[in-house]
Order: structure tokens, then sequence, then C-alpha cells
């Protein structure tokens, strides 16, 4: 059945109302983003009256929790400092020729009632909890997946059944872009964002054209060109109310490792990165240092044996860095991914030729690991790093392509085009969210297979007591997307080379092979989005480091670590990395340390 006129007039009048407060609230946070006040980073913006024809507007904001009088007065006093800042992103913002006057009022959610932005949303994500912390699972109703649906609360989301609002919002993105270019100096300001009533560790670095960027990096040297890269993730209209940049943070394929992205209403698969859920684990077992055998090569080997690793061929068949004839064990948790896979194939036939079954409880190359390490009481611990392998890169790399292909006519407008998204309302949205799920599942079983393969070969190894294993095992991604409330929103949250730190949860924060670990727990702090840095971060690129060090000075910088001293490592070299002591002294406020580690074995592919 049609539906009236008068509904169809009603509707388009409620989701213009809908745009205007988006792009409202996104200039608020623009204006205020100075305050360190949490109060004022929770304000959201439920009117905007009259119409936005005329000159004059009553903005309505409303905090996400009850206010008493004395916050009603300091939201007020901020409101009026930056009167004049909020005109001109407002301006911009509705791309009006004459900034509008402005009139302020307060409202408490019982007043307003405003109807909650997302609730038809076909997608649902769960939060993460500080049971499941890593697993970022995507909870999808299928029977709902094929239905339409428009995430009301984004300013200018694409909306695929509506390409001519979608080009004409990224047009008048770019043009609010270059007008704040043209008027704002060239480099960008730096505000030391400090408290007096709260200690903080970060800076707020803005550069007039997209959202601020809060960043942990005091003492911690950061390239110029991850600098680049985090503007240009700040710029994307779908991205508030502001960027989190880790201390470890460093360039990326496509995004910015060391970064929280927070979206309203899409996800940038490039920000996700193509080893989607990787991650770490770490168990704690009774074994002690005296334990261990004076030799430690012996043990290397025998990981080494248990675990393939590297890679050879080409990755093709005959790879070292794969099974050639796939133990039991991995075999049977791959007929419990497999059937997913399978339907997720026969919608994208590129994904079916991937490498799959045979890199199941692989480690793969590059900075993935296994260690084995003493903490400050001498207690062994077995630690790896390692994520989706191959199938997860064939996914991540097919979906980046993808979304530049949905986004083809509106490409130039974007900062760059590998920050291209899909819109939540998307068909691919939804077969990215189940791909980007089924990889981070692939990732969590690839570690818990390898850590038990570990496990044996140290449970069979000639000369080692029998041991058991502490209760308490981490195994947390440092590269996904997960749907998380902050500051009362419902969006979406990519850690790119970042662990979720909520209150209480453990996270695992790794150094170079020279270097200490760190056991943590999370703060909770709601500035970094409940997050903290995955590692030590790079400080030059692999070409670089390979070119600048010499075997001798890897041997050296490793001294007492049983590992591979060889040139086909020095890209992994401890000196290629930042130093993790400045790491952990630039995220204080962000995780507690509960143990230190050092290794004594290091296997690297």
């Amino acid at each position: 059945m049609r539906r009236s006129r008068d509904s169809r007039d009603a509707n388009r009048f409620d989701n213009k109302t809908r745009q205007v407060c988006a792009l409202a609230e996104r200039a608020l946070t623009l204006a205020l983003a100075e305050f360190e006040d949490p109060l004022l980073h929770s304000l959201q913006v439920t009117q905007v009256l009259p119409a936005p024809t005329i000159a004059r507007l009553l903005v309505v904001v409303q905090p996400v929790v009850a206010v008493n009088g004395d916050q009603i007065e300091r939201i007020m006093t901020a409101l009026e400092a930056r009167r004049g800042v909020l005109r001109r992103e407002l301006g911009a913002e509705l791309n009006r020729k004459k900034t509008p006057e402005l009139t302020f009022t307060i409202g408490t959610a019982e007043e307003l009632a405003p109807e909650p932005r997302d609730r038809d949303t076909p997608c649902a994500l769960p939060e993460d909890t500080a049971s499941d912390q890593g697993k970022a699972t995507f909870a999808l109703a299928a029977a709902r997946v094929g239905a339409h649906a428009h995430s009301t609360h984004v300013a200018r989301t694409a909306k695929r059944e509506r390409p001519r609002n979608e080009k004409r919002a990224l047009k008048r993105q770019q043009r609010v872009v270059e007008r704040r270019e043209a008027a704002s100096a060239v480099t960008p300001t730096v505000a030391n964002a400090t408290s007096p009533s709260i200690p903080s560790l970060y800076d707020v670095v803005t550069t007039g054209a997209g959202v601020p960027i809060k960043a942990w990096t005091r003492g911690v040297p950061v390239e110029a060109e991850a600098l680049a890269q985090l503007r240009q993730v700040a710029e994307l209209p779908i991205v508030s109310p502001w960027v989190a940049a880790m201390p470890d943070v460093h360039v990326g394929i496509g995004a910015t490792v060391g970064c929280v992205v927070p979206t309203h209403g899409a996800i940038i698969p490039a920000a996700v990165g193509v080893d989607i859920g990787c991650g770490m684990m770490a168990v704690r077992t009774t074994l002690e240092a005296s334990q261990l055998p004076d030799s430690l090569f012996g043990l290397r080997n025998a990981i080494e044996r248990a675990v393939p690793h590297g890679r050879g061929r080409h990755g093709g068949k005959g790879d070292v860095g794969s099974w050639n004839d796939v133990p039991d064990e991995v075999a049977q948790r791959w007929k419990r991914l497999e059937p997913e896979f399978t339907r997720l194939a026969e919608r994208h036939s590129a994904l079916r030729k991937a490498n799959h079954a045979v890199h199941l409880g692989t480690l793969g190359t590059g900075n993935h690991f296994i260690e084995l390490c003493l903490d400050e009481s001498e207690h062994v611990w077995v630690m790896l790093h390692s994520g989706s392998r191959g199938v997860g890169n064939r996914i991540g790399t097919y979906f980046i392509e993808l979304a530049q292909r949905d986004m083809e006519r509106h490409i130039k407008q974007l900062p760059n085009k590998d920050l291209a998204y899909f819109s939540e309302g998307s068909d691919h949205f939804y077969d990215y969210v189940r791909a980007v799920d089924w990889a981070q599942q692939f990732a969590l079983a690839n570690r818990e297979l390898m850590m038990a393969a570990v496990l044996r070969e140290l449970h069979n190894y000639e000369g080692l007591p029998a041991f058991e294993l502490d209760a308490r095992a981490v195994n947390c991604h440092h590269n996904y997307v997960s749907r998380e409330v902050h500051f009362g929103r419902d969006i979406f949250v990519t850690r790119k080379g970042a662990v979720r730190a909520g209150a209480g949860e453990l996270g695992i924060i790794p150094g170079s092979m020279g270097a200490r670990s760190f056991i943590v727990r999370g703060k909770g702090n709601p500035d970094s989005f409940c997050s903290c840095s995955h590692g030590a971060g790079r400080r030059m690129s692999r070409t670089r480091a390979r070119a600048r060090f010499t075997v001798a000075e890897h041997a050296r910088a490793t001294q007492g670590v049983e590992c591979r001293k060889d040139a086909d490592v020095l890209d992994e070299t401890p000196m290629a990395y930042k130093d993790i002591d400045a790491v952990m002294a630039a995220q204080r406020d962000l995780v507690n340390v509960e143990h230190i580690l050092k290794q004594v074995v290091c296997v690297k592919g």
C-alpha cells in the first residue's frame, strides 16, 4: 500500500530535522573541543528551532545524564564562551553564506523524550564486556539483513536509496573543508589539554577541517606522515566526536596504526585493516625460571616444529608457513568455521581462493611471534601474537576495494580513497559486518590452536617438570570493530592497533624482540574510548630498518634472548621500534600494569 502524501512529507521533514540536529551536534563537538569537561563532550543536540532557513536558530542541547543547577550553569557558561566559534562551525556545517544568530536552551531527557536515533537499525552489535572484550562479536538479525534502514543520527551519511543526497552531502563536506583550509593557518595548532582536577596525558590536535585528535604521545616520537593520516580520518563526516591516537601510533596502509576511530552509521574497512582480528594471547604457567634448561635452543626448535611459521613459495603449495596435512584438531575447528565462510564465498566469489584451513593454527610473518617470558616473580608465561592470516587479508583487501567501487562517484571528495566506507543500510555493509565477524572468530581460534600446540610441546619436552596453567588467560584483538556506547551514544568503534581497556579489563601490550612486555588492566578512560596502545609501535619502516642496522647490532640488542639473529629479521630488530617504557609512561591514565614480562625465547616467522 502506498503511503499518503502527508505521510511522505512528514517523513521528509523528520529526516531533515534529524540531519540538522546531527550537523549541529558535530559543530558543537568542534566548538567545545578545547574543554576537558566530560559533561560538555556528552551533550546532544535534540532540536534546532525554527527551521534552518532563517537567520536565528534556537539550539536545544541535552546532557545524557541528569544534571543539577551548577552543572547547567557550567554548560551555559561554556556555550556562551564559544558562541562565536559555534556560529561559524554551524554556519559551515549548514553551508550557510551568513552565520546564524544562536540562542541556547537545555532540556532533559524526560522533558524532551527524543526518539531513539537508530531504533530500527537491522544490524545490532553487542557492547564489549570485560569477559568478552576482545571478541567483538557481531549479533546480526539474519531475517532483517535484507531490509533497508537509515542511520538517522549521522550527518551526511551516504544513503543507498538516495544517491543524489549522498553526492550533494559529500560535495558540501568538500566545500566546508576547502573554505576552512583557506580561512585558517596552514600549520595546525596543538592545544595542551590540562585540568586542575583530572590529570590528563593527552594533547588535542586541531586542524580546523575535521574533528579534534586526542593524542597520548607525550615523550614519544610521531611521524609527520602519521599525523597527516590522522587528520584525513578526522575530516570524514561520519567520524565524531574525536579521533584517539595511542602512543604507539605510526603510519599504516590505508589508515594510521595505533588509533581509535568512532564512526556513526558507517564502517571504514581500511581503518579495520587487512589483518582482521589480529591480537595477542598470554597464559601464565606454574613453571619457574630455575626449572628451564640452561640452553633454550631446544625449546625454541620444539616450538618452531610445532607451529608453522614464515612464508615460502609465495604462499602457494608447499609453503613452510602453512599445513601440508591439516591436523585433526585444526580440521575439527575448521568445521565450525566453514559453514559461514561458505555462505560468504557464495555471495563474494573472490574469497573462495583464500588460504583458510591450511593457515588455521599457524603464525605468519612480520611482527607475529611466539614467546616464552618471565614475570616479576620468575614464573614462565607463553605469549603469542597473530591474526586471521591469509583469509583475513583476502577479506580485508576485497572489501576495501569494494567500498572504493561503491563510492566511485564521490571518491575524489574523500580526503583519501582508502578511507571509503560502507554506510549502514547498504547491502555491502551487512556483508562486511558478517565477514569481519567471521574473520575475528578465525583469529581467536588461530591463537587458541597455536597456544595449545606450544603448551603440548612444553608438557612433552624432556627435562621440564609437570606444570599447570593459571586459571586466567588473556586473548584480545587489537585490529577490529565493535558497536559500543560512549558518552551516551551508540557508535561503531574501530581499533586499528589499539586494545580495549575498559575498567577492569585485561590486555596485553608487547614490546619488541629485546624489550619488556606488559599485562595491563584498563582504567576505562572515556576520552580514549576505553582503549590503550597495542605495542611499542614502529619508529621506522621495514625497508629503512634493513638498510640501517647490521646483524651484529641486532645480536647485541637481543642478547639474552633465544631468537633468530640473521639478516632476514633485521626489520624486526628492537631498534626499529619505539621505547616501550616511554610508550607506557604516555598512557598512565589508560591502564595499570599487572605484570611485567621479559622474553627469554622468541620465535619469528
